[in-house]
């Protein structure tokens, strides 16, 4: 591997094990202040500030991690790929400092909160890890093939394949919890702000789609895979 690439590999990553201590650190103060005796479903309310505030904070994380991928490659695509990298590394080490910090998650099956935006997600921790190493694989691929020269433009059948299995995925992050509030407080229509909010009270997540999330997942694999074999045969051309 080229000494450049090599730097930038230790660069990102230690950009991203340090945002994901930041990030546990400040669920630490959370949990700490909310919920003393542990981190149980369903959520406790909390003032609107501290709300907006999170949404803030995951919108800002995201900017973040981008920023760096835009530093650290030239094109579309590569800087796309130093973000994936980025954002997959700080995903898994923030489950690993929580886990460190608190003992929590026990295991990798517990459910959590994953993100706010648009809506609530909900899933077990092993859900995005898996997704974020498909996002390392990925990224591996895109910029391990940089400097060979190879054709490294997905195209649209290969994007289409991803999109679709992350759309399958957000499905079962996102679907329960807007399926429950839809049906406790907007009528089966797309809640406001004020029911999701409710919703967010009472809602407990028991039950995880794990036949949708592999299907969506397999997707996403199968995508990589047929970009990965198109990426390595014109490499090999080349050389």
């Amino acid at each position: 591997m080229d000494t450049a690439i090599k730097n930038k590999y230790v660069i990102a990553f230690v950009f991203a094990v340090a945002m994901a201590f930041l990030e546990s650190a400040v669920v630490v103060y959370l949990r700490y202040l909310l919920y003393p005796d542990g981190f149980v479903f369903p959520l406790r309310e909390m003032a609107n500030i501290i709300i907006i505030t999170e949404l803030g904070r995951e919108a800002a994380t995201v900017v973040m991690l981008a920023t760096v991928g835009m530093m650290l490659a030239k094109t579309k695509l590569s800087r796309f790929a130093w973000f994936m990298f980025c954002f997959a590394v700080w995903d898994i080490f923030y489950y690993v400092f929580l886990h460190v910090l608190l003992g929590w998650p026990q295991n990798v099956f517990e459910w959590d909160i994953l993100f706010l935006i648009p809506v609530a997600w909900y899933g077990p921790v092993i859900t995005p890890c898996l997704v974020s190493l498909s996002m390392i694989g990925l990224a591996a691929i895109i910029i391990g093939h940089e400097h060979k020269g190879a054709v490294r433009r997905l195209r649209k059948r290969e994007w289409g394949t991803m999109l679709i299995g992350c759309g399958i995925i957000l499905i079962t992050f996102m679907g329960p919890f807007v399926e429950y509030a839809g049906t406790k407080y907007g009528g089966w229509k797309w809640p406001g702000t004020e029911e999701l909010m409710k919703a967010g009270l009472t809602f407990i997540p028991v039950q995880y789609n794990w036949p949708l999330f592999i299907i969506g997942f397999c997707l996403i694999l199968t995508a990589i895979a047929v970009y990965w074999q198109r990426v390595r045969k014109a490499s090999m051309v080349l050389h």
